[in-house]
């Protein structure tokens, strides 16, 4: 694990060298992906449908849309 002092080198790299809009919009998904998995942690990965059928938790699609969109955000700031 790095040291903080090594992370926060790199942090303030990275935020100087990244358009600030670009920054809000990965932590935005990054947030989004932390509040699904913390209610998926908190319900259980199955819940039950207003049938009372089993299924997966909602957050669950959430969690992952929220993580391939960071992930299209990055390619495309590394491909600049």
């Amino acid at each position: 694990m790095p040291t903080d002092e090594a992370m926060d080198r790199v942090r303030a790299s990275v935020v100087a060298e990244t358009p600030l809009p670009l920054v809000e919009a990965m932590a935005s998904q990054v947030d989004a992906m932390r509040q699904a998995r913390a209610l998926v942690d908190a319900d259980g990965v199955m819940v039950r449908d207003g049938k009372q059928n089993p299924m997966p938790h909602p957050c669950l699609e959430l969690e992952r849309q929220a993580q391939r969109t960071l992930n299209e955000l990055m390619r495309a700031w590394v491909r600049r």
